[in-house]
């Protein structure tokens, strides 16, 4: 499901409603719902939000794709999604987190936390992200949840330390044979190999949070 328009169509059948129906909880006109599957017009921001809580879905999700934004409900009727709260971390403390989480004296001088609704490891985090090296799947400003217990794969989007660097850096690795790279969505930025570096993966990013105005 590559376009917001085949994802849209998607999560509405699967939430089991028709376009009329659709539109009426979101209280648009029909025409509306029909133009935005066909991608004849784009959704407003107020739209994206009510849509995506009627289908189930995230606004993330419904806007960008990508496994790692999706958070579908399965059972409608399940009632709330439990939360989760993790630690908002600084860059440089993701990158000694593994340290920090076993000293009680540090771990408890967090002050920022953010609830999260995916099922995570024990010692998952925060980060907000910083600079435009992943946009536009991820924008800067965007909440990224991290779990260090889950391991890396090809094109997961990871939280990594290079060089024994203080701060962490946020890419998407890639596993070419025996050849790992940690790969910037955006174009304008290098792709780096991970040949004769030492690098150490924080955790991968298993939810995106994006704050709308």
């Amino acid at each position: 499901m590559d376009t917001l328009q085949q994802r849209l169509a998607w999560a509405r059948r699967k939430a089991g409603l028709n376009k009329s129906e659709l539109a009426r909880r979101v209280d648009v006109r029909p025409q509306s719902v029909i133009q935005w599957e066909a991608g004849r017009t784009g959704i407003a921001k107020r739209n994206i939000l009510r849509v995506a809580e009627v289908l189930g879905v995230t606004p993330e999700w419904l806007q960008f794709g990508n496994n790692v934004l999706e958070s579908v409900v399965e059972n409608l009727a399940s009632g709330p999604t439990p939360l989760t709260r993790v630690p908002l971390l600084s860059w440089e403390q993701a990158g000694r987190w593994d340290a920090i989480v076993h000293d009680r004296n540090a771990s408890g001088n967090i002050d920022n936390w953010i609830n999260t609704t995916r099922k995570l490891g024990r010692t998952a985090f925060a980060l907000r992200v910083v600079g435009d090296s992943m946009e536009p799947k991820i924008p800067e400003g965007a909440i990224i949840v991290v779990d260090p217990e889950r391991g890396a794969a090809n094109k997961s989007l990871v939280v990594a330390c290079l060089d024994d660097e203080k701060e962490a850096t946020f890419k998407q690795m890639i596993i070419d044979g025996g050849n790992k790279f940690l790969n910037p969505i955006n174009p304008r930025y290098p792709v780096l190999s991970l040949a004769g570096r030492h690098v150490k993966i924080c955790g991968v990013v298993r939810q995106v949070i994006i704050e709308f105005e």
